[in-house]
């Protein structure tokens, strides 16, 4: 059993896709594609250039750890793998990339194909095909840019309810610390008056 291409969108109105292995484990990832039918393409290169070692680029990080690159023949970048502890298990990555790539069928995420949008678009507004299309990138676009920016004030919601949790557990920190400091003041100062002779007590 082979594994399979994964399509899905990306961020921009954009389109790229990852190679699973069987057990699900992304072990190729494209790099990103103005359009669908160029992603595809993309697909097809990597069955094509996996087959060639010579277009593995073996590499190293900063941080020591190993991957690799899938080339094409001009060797223009197709995808990259994800960072491995050893050069072993790189090797491991790239002879499965090599085994599962040329039968992986292709499993469609893309939330809609522009294509057939802007046709349909074409058909019912009367506007050219090109402008059509265009209409259609620009509010996908749009759509993805408002989904983006929601996410990012999600965040940031996130990150000020963060710090007033921990402004409020600072405080409740110190309340408690005054209220140990006040409690053992008032007993020390209980066990003075408690020691000192009865005439002293009188004059205080």
């Amino acid at each position: 059993m082979a594994g399979y291409f994964q399509l899905k969108d990306a961020a921009g109105g954009q389109f790229m896709f990852n190679l699973k292995a069987v057990n699900h484990e992304v072990i190729l990832t494209s790099t990103l594609y103005a359009t669908k039918a160029a992603a595809e393409n993309g697909i097809t290169s990597v069955r094509t250039n996996s087959a060639i070692d010579a277009h593995f680029d073996r590499k190293t990080s900063k941080e020591n750890w190993q991957y690799f690159v899938l080339v094409a023949g001009d060797r223009e970048t197709i995808g990259k793998s994800a960072m491995y502890s050893s050069s072993s298990t790189m090797e491991t990555g790239i002879n499965s990339v090599k085994t599962n790539a040329l039968a992986a069928a292709t499993e469609d995420r893309t939330r809609y194909d522009k294509t057939y949008l802007g046709q349909l678009v074409a058909r019912r507004t009367g506007l050219s095909q090109a402008d059509a299309d265009q209409r259609v990138t620009q509010v996908s676009a749009a759509v993805k840019k408002a989904a983006d920016d929601a996410a990012a004030k999600a965040k940031e919601a996130a990150d000020i309810a963060r710090k007033i949790s921990a402004a409020s557990s600072l405080w409740t920190f110190v309340s408690l610390l005054l209220g140990a400091f006040c409690a053992s003041f008032a007993a020390t100062f209980g066990g003075r008056q408690r020691d000192m002779p009865m005439h002293l007590q009188r004059t205080i």
